[in-house]
Formats: C-alpha cells, structure tokens, sequence
C-alpha cells in the first residue's frame, strides 16, 4: 500500500534565478477548450494548476510544469512527451523513497 502523500505544493518556486509564482485556476483550458491539468507560462513566470484534481495528481502536475520551467531555464526546452515521461517517474521515485512523506 502507498503512503498518502504530503508534499506541500508551494505558493512560489525558484528556478535558477527566477521565481515562479504558482497558482490554481479553475477555468484552465487549451484555446480550444479542452480542460488542461496544467501550463507554464513563461513570460509571466507563473506554473499554473487545475484546482479540481486529486492532491496527488495535484503534485504530480506540478513536478511536470516545474520541469517545463527548468528545461526552459537551462535551454533544453523538453518537448511534451520527454515531460510527459520524466513528471511521472519523478515523482514515483520521490515517494517510494519517502520524500514526499512527513
């Protein structure tokens, strides 16, 4: 059975020398309506997220557009599917090994 989950999402992150503001937005859609779990929006420094998940989903989203603000800091600009694949298994490996637990 998997421990529940305690990582505190924060309100702002540092990547490099720029902080980005994390927020929730409940309206968060593609232009073409489709509901998004997440974005980052470079410009604005800002990592966006769907309220309305499980808090695990919630984390999971997170360290994925987290590492959209870090690939993008560091030039790699990891297209969606090395994203995609690399959020996931962050966190999988974060929390087998208890660091996402108190």
């Amino acid at each position: 059975m998997r421990e529940r989950i305690n990582m505190k999402i924060p309100k702002k992150v540092r990547v490099g020398p720029l902080v980005y503001k994390v927020r929730y937005d409940p309206n968060l859609r593609t232009d073409k309506g489709e509901m998004l779990f997440g974005t980052t929006l470079f410009s604005e420094q800002e990592i966006v997220i769907f309220p309305h998940l499980s808090h695990e989903k919630k984390c999971e989203t997170f360290l994925h557009e987290l590492l959209h603000a870090i690939s993008a800091y560091y030039g790699l600009w990891w297209e969606e599917e090395k994203v995609g694949t690399m959020a996931p298994v962050l966190y999988d490996t974060l929390n087998r090994n208890g660091l996402l637990s108190k």
